[in-house]
């Protein structure tokens, strides 16, 4: 899955871009004209972003059948984690440095400790699932338990310093460690028993907990926004549903084998390569476009 991960890394790189460009673009330049041979304005054009995604979502789905590729139980949780990471980003779109880590309240979380939090319990499912695993297949008996677990709000690690997208950045790299070890478990390793809130569980159970975690908090997150005062302009929403959009094409593609990543299905279909250099050319193209309409 090395391939898919780089290839996802790059189309995530373009989009960052993308939205520090043009995520502050006001009302009046949305009715912009993009070109003199372009068929629409720039509030247009930002709309096609989403549209673009879901249109290549439709011809993956082609490409994986002529390729008789189906995801297995593990990597189809893990698409409705990358679809709640989408909104997720799609909330934060618009945010900016001198907010992260504004507080609603002296009491209360600010965006970066929201992230903080969600980063946490991911490295805390990466090592109690890792744990679960090894535990299942191991000839010795072991705890339940994984012994140096520390309970509460998810394993503690490295601060996310630096700014908004220094944050980002590192909790999108814990996030891709996640879908590593994740992707690659076998139905039987899925079912190794664990324990959440003082139950026994099983690593399934944790791995559909991760999506439901990241929901709780993006809802955190919009009420946080809205109470210092953060509200995102047209442009900031349009690109909002891109990033949801994003994230439902991303969640197609988490486990795809590197193999097949640039073989031929046939069918004059495209190669999956070749679905996400046009992605990320296109969207560079877009953005090109934009700016040199509202310059």
């Amino acid at each position: 899955m090395t391939t898919i991960v780089g290839q996802l890394g790059r189309l995530r790189a373009q989009r960052r871009r993308t939205v520090q460009s043009l995520s502050r673009l006001g009302e009046a330049q949305l009715t912009v004209r993009v070109g003199l041979d372009q068929p629409g304005d720039v509030r247009s054009t930002l709309l096609r972003l989403s549209e673009d995604d879901d249109r290549r979502c439709t011809i993956l789905g082609g490409i994986f059948a002529a390729l008789e590729w189906r995801p297995t139980d593990a990597q189809r949780i893990l698409s409705s984690l990358a679809a709640s990471r989408g909104y997720l980003r799609a909330v934060l779109v618009g945010v900016n440095d001198d907010q992260l880590d504004r507080q609603p309240a002296p009491d209360e979380w600010g965006v970066r400790q929201a992230l903080q939090h969600l980063a946490n319990n991911e490295r805390r499912f990466v090592a109690d699932a890792q744990y679960a695993v090894e535990r299942r297949g191991s000839a010795q008996p072991l705890p339940l338990e994984r012994p140096d677990s520390a309970r509460g709000p998810g394993a503690l690690g490295p601060r996310l310093s630096g700014n908004l997208e220094d944050v980002l950045d590192s909790v999108e790299t814990v996030r891709d460690n996640l879908v590593a070890l994740a992707a690659a478990f076998t139905s039987s390793e899925l079912a190794a028993p664990t324990t959440w809130a003082g139950l026994t569980v099983d690593v399934r159970f944790l791995l559909h907990r991760r999506a439901t975690h990241e929901r709780q908090h993006t809802v955190q997150l919009q009420k946080t926004l809205s109470a210092i005062g953060c509200q995102p302009s047209e442009a900031a929403m349009i690109l909002g549903h891109a990033e949801m959009a994003r994230g439902t094409l991303e969640g197609m593609l988490l486990g795809v084998p590197d193999d097949l990543v640039s073989r031929d299905p046939g069918d004059a279909l495209p190669t999956v390569e070749q679905v996400l250099s046009e992605a990320e050319a296109e969207e560079r193209q877009k953005v090109a476009a934009v700016l040199s309409a509202v310059s």
